[in-house]
This record gives C-alpha cells, sequence and structure tokens, in this order.
C-alpha cells in the first residue's frame, strides 16, 4: 500500500514539473493577447524577432533571417527559442491593474508588467492590426517599453 502512495507522489510530481502542466496553470491566457508579435526595436528588412505567446501558456522567441547565397537565392532560417510559460494577471478589462506574466519555471515566481493592447488600421484602409505595448519590460541591456505589432499570416 506504501508503494502505491510512493509512486502516486512521484507521478504527481513529474506532471508538475513539466512546463505545460495543468496542475500549475498560474492564470487566464486570452485569445486576445495569445499569438504572435513582431518586435518593432528588433525587426530589419533581413531579420524579423517575434514574439510567441502560445494559446497553451508556453513563451517563445522565433526569430526569421532572411539568407541570400552566393548565387542570390533567398532562403529564410528560422531560429526559436523557448522561455517559459506566460498569464494575465488581472481581469482583461481592467486597464488600470492587468498585467502579463512571465516565468521560467512552474515553480518558479513571475514577472508581471502592464500592458496596453489596442487594435490599428492602416491609412489605406488595410486589414486591422492588434498591438502589444508592454510597460517598463526589464531586458538583458534595457528596461524599457517593448511596441509589438501582431504578426499577420
Amino acid at each position: 500500500m506504501k508503494r502505491n502512495w510512493y509512486a502516486a507522489l512521484w507521478i504527481l510530481l513529474l506532471a508538475g514539473c513539466a512546463t505545460g502542466s495543468a496542475l500549475f496553470s498560474a492564470g487566464p491566457r486570452p485569445s486576445e493577447i495569445a499569438g504572435v508579435w513582431v518586435d518593432s526595436s528588433k525587426a530589419t528588412p533581413s531579420d524579423t524577432v517575434a514574439w510567441v505567446l502560445a494559446p497553451s501558456g508556453e513563451d517563445r522567441t522565433l526569430e526569421i533571417q532572411v539568407v541570400r547565397d552566393d548565387a542570390m537565392r533567398v532562403t529564410t532560417k528560422r531560429i526559436e527559442k523557448r522561455y517559459g510559460l506566460w498569464f494575465l494577471r488581472g481581469s482583461l478589462a481592467d486597464t488600470a491593474s492587468r498585467a502579463i506574466c512571465f516565468k521560467e519555471r512552474p515553480r518558479d515566481g513571475a514577472s508581471c508588467v502592464a500592458f496596453q493592447l489596442d487594435t490599428l488600421r492602416s491609412g489605406t484602409g488595410g486589414a486591422p492590426r492588434r498591438r502589444l505595448l508592454v510597460l517598463g519590460f526589464k531586458g538583458h541591456q534595457h528596461t524599457r517599453n517593448r511596441v509589438l505589432y501582431e504578426r499577420l499570416p
């Protein structure tokens, strides 16, 4: 009997340490925030860096590089790096105190930052595009506002 209890505990611990475990769901992940967001400060005509905030809560970085070979053929190189988890703290409707939170592992504390979310239209009546402004984001070198635009298909 004791052996079964230990086995069950071990399975729960392993499941809890898994990155996407529902046991450690820290908060909601609304579809209004989920998506692929191009980082305006890191995008160039030949290199795009995007934040991937997956509906499952996974937080990744996607880098797409446009490369020309000696024969001037164009190819793209795609690099993805996983960072951890994301979730919403508070209510999406509460623009004064809501925050988007990031955490590396389920057992770690989260870093939460305020954000603004809106929709832009191009001047020529193009498709609407969401904009996510992450306020005071702490990067490796700077703390600054990050302007992210929805990556359109």
